[in-house]
């Protein structure tokens, strides 16, 4: 934050229309510090910018994609799918080639967490073979990071696990912390497992830690050792109901398969083998969500 807020009072005594990658960065430390009325109001001045001197397409697609990671930070997903409907980007200017990786990165956490796992991944296999190809590591850690989320989130633990040791073989390396950090819930869940098997210990403890931070929105209330997520919660409300699997994935909007990795999870993290013994154990640590309106 101090080289952030320096740089960018350097640059205002030159001209404000550079100072927009600063405020981007800028908006996102403040969300990360749990800081979001801050964010807002730098993501607000970076548009005021981009529209007041309206010199290039690129500042206000920077300012469009850090408004759509501040609010998939904060679980705003339907807010962030609305901001991204209306992307777009010159395919025939080559300046513009980093920005649309950056924009497609985006698209692929949108799509994660709407748990558009295909989307997700066909959008982030071309990334990773540019990045691969031009030797950009930095790119090369986020995208496998994604990727691996993505595979957790659609059910493949193994594969995920696979993809995910190389990428904290590229992160440790490096000492990257946020890459991992910022993509939120689903690592979290992802890095335990990866803990359970031994994978990167020191790294990946080192990664849980960091989500004890200020603005990381962490199931701290849970009594357990891995909380569960959200859409967990979820899942686990709707076993208490007795809906079937097909029925839970109708009323929740996710895939038959999804439904079956969340129920997989949710047993391992209670330490249960069914769904009686999964309601009981979480009625008995208080952890089942309210019932919906109109349960009995």
């Amino acid at each position: 934050m101090q080289h952030l807020e320096r740089g960018t009072a350097l640059v205002s005594q030159y001209i404000e229309i550079g100072n927009i990658v600063g405020y981007a960065s800028l908006a996102m430390v403040e969300q990360a510090r749990g800081n979001e009325k801050q964010a807002d109001s730098i993501i607000d001045k970076a548009r005021q910018i981009a529209i007041e001197f309206d010199a290039t397409e690129m500042d206000d697609a920077l300012v469009d994609i850090t408004q759509v990671r501040v609010l998939l930070a904060r679980g705003d997903v339907s807010g962030a799918a609305r901001c991204v409907e209306n992307w777009h980007l010159d395919e025939a200017d080559p300046s513009m080639f980093d920005l649309r990786e950056i924009q497609q990165l985006t698209r692929a956490r949108l799509y994660i967490a709407q748990e558009r796992t295909e989307k997700a991944l066909a959008t982030l296999e071309p990334l990773l073979l540019s990045a691969e190809r031009l030797g950009r590591v930095r790119r090369m850690i986020e995208t496998l990071a994604l990727r691996a989320t993505a595979l957790h989130v659609g059910g493949d633990s193994d594969q995920a696990l696979t993809i995910l040791a190389r990428a904290l073989e590229l992160g440790e390396k490096a000492g990257f912390v946020r890459t991992f950090v910022d993509i939120g819930r689903p690592m979290t869940s992802l890095l335990h497992e990866a803990a359970s098997r031994g994978l990167s210990p020191e790294y990946v403890g080192r990664l849980l830690a960091a989500f004890d931070a200020p603005g990381i929105s962490a199931d701290r209330t849970q009594p357990l050792i891995e909380p569960l997520s959200e859409r967990e919660l979820e899942v686990l409300g709707c076993l208490a109901e007795g809906l079937s699997n097909r029925e839970i994935a109708h009323k929740l909007h996710i895939s038959l398969p999804t439904v079956k990795s969340h129920t997989r999870n949710i047993y391992g993290k209670l330490d249960v083998h069914n769904r009686k013994q999964a309601v009981s154990r979480a009625e008995t640590l208080g952890i089942l969500p309210p019932p919906a309106s109109g349960r009995t």
